[in-house]
């Protein structure tokens, strides 16, 4: 840990590095259009969450950690999900019953633009479209690693 920060150095995963990037874009994206919002990233959230399970202040996770969280000005807290892989349809339905047992007022999904309307069927076919919004994204940059 250096420097004050409660955390060690993230280790660099090379298959993650295309995800890691779109979800810095992402995030930025997002600081811009609400600039009275509180952003902490996954790391964050995780280490916060390992500390409040040592002091036994919260009680193990059941749910999914999101790739990031947004406390808005108005004091909704929006989990932060980015796919940037189709997926099969029961590992989508697994990922939103775990979003279901977290304490998230919102859940902004983004997806690539040819999976919206298949997530957003999905996220309707289990009612949970009253908190999760789902959202086209595609990366802003172009990946030249090999």
């Amino acid at each position: 840990m250096e420097d004050g920060v409660a955390m060690r150095p993230a280790r660099l995963v090379e298959s993650e590095i295309r995800h890691a990037l779109s979800l810095v874009d992402l995030t930025e994206q997002l600081a811009v259009m609400n600039p009275d919002a509180t952003l902490r990233t996954e790391r964050e959230i995780r280490t916060d969450r390992w500390h409040e399970r040592y002091s036994r202040t919260r009680a193990p996770a059941r749910g999914r950690t999101p790739d990031a969280e947004m406390t808005l000005a108005n004091g909704k807290r929006v989990a932060i999900e980015l796919d940037l892989t189709p997926k099969r349809t029961k590992d989508y339905e697994r990922i939103l019953r775990s979003y279901k047992q977290e304490r998230y007022d919102l859940d902004w999904w983004y997806v690539v633009p040819g999976t919206v309307a298949r997530v957003a069927t999905m996220v309707a076919d289990n009612r949970s479209n009253d908190f999760v919004e789902v959202r086209p994204w595609k990366p802003t940059y172009v990946t030249t690693l090999h």
